[in-house]
Order: structure tokens, then C-alpha cells, then sequence
């Protein structure tokens, strides 16, 4: 199933159902392509969660899960995938936004049940008038980025949004003179819109502050088992298909930079005095900082993120300590390895790939055969200790295989986390 025809079904169900949504580009065909990455619903206000539930019953039906749903107040953003779908696919993931009120940069300037009230019922499914339609979209973009008056604007939307109908034939100021207007003409015409507007942004970000949307990915793995190809490939088809974005990070948030510690004095004959063995101190150091660079930066780059609903990627990450220290220069006992877990975010999906020594030899040459067994067994083994886990042999992979493989488990861990009733 297309996501043009998902699209049409939650028209049609929505219109069944007695609930206002139509199409804010006004197609006379509900199942008409998209005209960018996104589909923008306008939508009666009701709960986000009628409306989420409205979104997974007619996915489901499908065989499409909800991935991902991010609330700010006047709009909701849904994201909804096709497990089937390849990871390149751009027709596998849909984005589906339902704006409940439409505004300017937090300014409403439209009468949301007027423009209801003047749509009608074609196809079984509701339309708005296509000059509403267009009108909404050039006095969006007037109201946010400024530039000529638009000229395609009638005058009952000119006056509900500038307080007369020739609003828009009068000399005008910067963009932000003209929200500063439609805000005065709001709060005298709709004052009830804008303090519910007001109100759903703050509830909406303090529920996405408590319970984040968006999703911590950890990829770990032996050197040349391909995890650069498979994070390459996640970052080109995420954004806009299953998440507002990607963030990328490498190991660890690096939010405290590397540390450069200089090797300890040689030691001289004559002294007696024992010393601690030379790299002890650094690794030590080393650990310190990576625990406290996990907490820092978790807190202030890493949960924002996922407070956005974006999916945040490790290219390699507390595992790999775990699995080979020596090659992160740290050389401290294994309890106090397993402690940094404690410290990092949580991460939704592990992501553990291996592949034979032989194979990982010949394509990165960084290891001896018995070092890239033993990471492999150490990476296995830690692999199944973790919840969400998933780990792949890559060696008879190819790189668009592997990306399938993880994107359907990944497609099934984000359909939980974005249902409402989750722990």
C-alpha cells in the first residue's frame, strides 16, 4: 500500500468517524502525491491521542506502524512506515502533519471552523475550498519570512488574520511587525485560540520533556565489520521518513574533549620507591572523563535531541569499551567498565555487528586473527546482555541487507516506544 493511499484511508475513516481533517493543499484527489517530504492535515481540535489512535488503526490495518510522534501544541507530527519497505525507499515512510491551529511562529492568524465550515464533502472525504487552501499557505509564509504581499488572499481571511480586509494593501514592516499585528488582531477576535494555543505548547513540551519521542541507537561493533556503511545509510533515510532528524554521534558525546596526558617522568635507578606502573594514571583519567562526558553530555546534547524526536545514533559506544579497551587506551578492571554503562544514556537499540576474522582482516588489516575472535566472542556476549539488542553477522552481507535487517528491527522497537501506554 502507497503512503498516498494511507493518506486517503485516514481521510476517509476521519470523515466517517465525524471529525474534521482535510488537506491542506487542497487536492481534489485524497490519494494525490504528496507536494514536498510531508503531508499537512488541518485538523478539528481534538486530544493528540484521537488523532494518533485515528493514524494506527488505519496503519495498522495496513501492515504500516506508527514510528514516531512528536506534539508541539498546534501540530503534530506523525510518522508511520512500511516494515517491508527497503531502507532507501522513499514511498516505504510517510510524514504526516495535523495542525489543529494554524500559526506563525506561535501567532494564530486563521479561523480554523470558518474554513471547516466553507469546505466540502468530495470523494468521502472533506475539501477545503482550494483558494482557502492557497491563501493559508501565502499568508503563512508572508507572516513568517516576509516578502511581497500576497495577492491570492480573500478578504474574510485578510480581516480574520490583520483586523480588515485590505489589511493586506497596506505598508507593512519587517515580519515580525506583521505576527506582532496578527497577535494584537487574535487576542482581540480569538483570545480563547490563543491561550489554548499557549497552553498545548507548554503541556506538549513538558510531556516530551518527561517521556522524549525520540530514540537512542548504539551501533557497536569489531573494526571492518561495516558499521560506517550502515550509519551512512540510516542517515540518509531516516530524517523526514521515521524521525524530524538524525544526530550522529561518535562513541561518546564528546562534550568534554580528549584529554592529552603526558606520560609519567622515566624513572631513575637510584630511586627505590615503587611507582605505579606507567598508562595506570591515564587510564584511570581516561575512564573519569568518558563517565562524566556520558552524563554531561547526555543531559545537554543527547536528551534535547530525543526531546525533539530525532533518533540519535552512536557510531560506536559503551560496549566497545567494554569489548576492547586497549584500542580506547583505558586499561582499568572490567566492573569499573561495566560502572560507564550506568552513566550513558539508555540507548532503545543496540546494534552489535560482527563478522569472521578473517573478513574483518581483510578489510580494515587492524587486528591479528586471535585478537578479532576474541573481540567477536566479547561482542556477542555482550550483544545478548542488551535489551532491544540485535546482532548481525555481516560477513555474507551485503551492506543493503544489513540495512534492511536493522531497519525493520528498528521500525518494531520505535512502534512500541511511540505508543502512549508505554513504560
Amino acid at each position: 500500500m502507497s503512503r498516498e493511499a494511507l493518506l486517503a484511508e485516514l481521510l476517509r475513516t476521519a470523515q466517517g468517524r465525524g471529525w474534521h481533517l482535510a488537506r491542506l493543499d487542497a487536492a481534489d484527489d485524497p490519494a494525490a502525491a504528496f507536494e514536498g517530504a510531508d503531508a499537512d492535515l488541518l485538523a478539528g481540535w481534538r486530544r493528540w491521542p484521537d488523532w494518533l489512535g485515528l493514524v494506527r488503526a488505519v496503519a495498522e490495518r495496513r501492515g504500516w506502524k506508527v514510528v514516531n510522534a512528536v506534539p508541539m501544541g498546534g501540530v503534530m507530527a506523525v510518522w508511520v512506515a512500511d516494515p517491508a519497505a527497503g531502507l532507501a525507499d522513499p514511498s516505504g515512510a510517510a510524514q504526516i502533519d495535523f495542525h489543529r491551529a494554524l500559526s506563525a511562529r506561535g501567532v494564530p492568524f486563521a479561523d480554523v471552523p470558518a474554513l471547516f465550515a466553507a469546505a466540502t464533502v468530495e470523494r468521502g472525504v472533506l475539501r477545503l475550498r482550494p483558494e482557502d487552501a492557497r491563501a493559508v499557505r501565502s499568508l503563512e509564509k508572508w507572516l513568517v519570512h516576509g516578502g511581497a504581499s500576497p495577492v491570492d488572499v480573500p478578504a474574510a481571511l485578510a480581516l480574520a488574520a490583520l483586523g480588515r480586509e485590505d489589511g493586506l494593501d497596506r505598508a507593512w514592516g519587517g515580519p515580525a511587525t506583521r505576527r506582532f499585528a496578527a497577535l494584537m488582531v487574535a487576542l482581540r477576535r480569538r483570545p480563547t485560540v490563543v491561550l489554548r494555543l499557549a497552553v498545548a505548547k507548554i503541556l506538549d513540551w513538558g510531556r516530551r520533556l518527561v517521556r522524549p519521542p525520540g530514540i537512542l541507537l548504539a551501533v557497536s561493533g569489531p573494526d571492518g565489520a561495516g558499521k560506517s556503511s550502515l550509519i551512512a545509510g540510516l542517515t540518509a533515510a531516516l530524517p523526514r521518513r521515521m524521525a524530524p532528524g538524525v544526530r550522529v554521534f561518535h562513541t561518546r558525546p564528546f562534550l568534554l574533549p580528549r584529554l592529552g596526558v603526558s606520560p609519567p617522568p622515566p624513572v631513575a635507578v637510584e630511586d627505590v620507591a615503587p611507582r605505579i606502573p606507567p598508562g595506570l594514571v591515564r587510564s584511570w583519567i581516561r575512564w573519569a572523563i568518558a563517565c562524566a562526558d556520558y552524563w554531561l553530555g547526555g543531559l545537554l546534547w543527547v536528551r534535547p535531541a530525543l526531546v525533539a524526536g530525532r533518533v540519535v545514533v552512536f557510531d560506536r559506544y559503551v560496549p566497545d569499551y567494554r569489548a576492547a579497551p586497549g584500542r580506547r587506551g583505558i586499561a582499568v578492571p572490567a566492573p569499573a567498565l561495566a560502572l560507564m554503562a550506568r552513566f550513558a544514556p539508555h540507548p532503545a537499540v543496540t546494534v552489535v555487528l560482527t563478522a569472521p576474522p578473517d573478513v574483518l582482516i581483510r578489510r580494515k588489516g587492524e587486528a591479528t586473527l586471535e585478537e578479532a575472535a576474541r573481540q567477536n566472542r566479547a561482542y556477542a556476549r555482550l550483544a545478548a546482555e542488551q535489551p532491544g539488542g540485535l546482532a548481525l553477522d555481516t560477513g555474507a552481507l551485503e551492506p543493503a541487507a544489513v540495512g534492511l535487517k536493522v531497519r525493520a528491527h528498528l521500525i518494531e522497537v520505535m512502534a512500541v516506544h511511540a505508543r502512549p501506554d508505554r513504560s
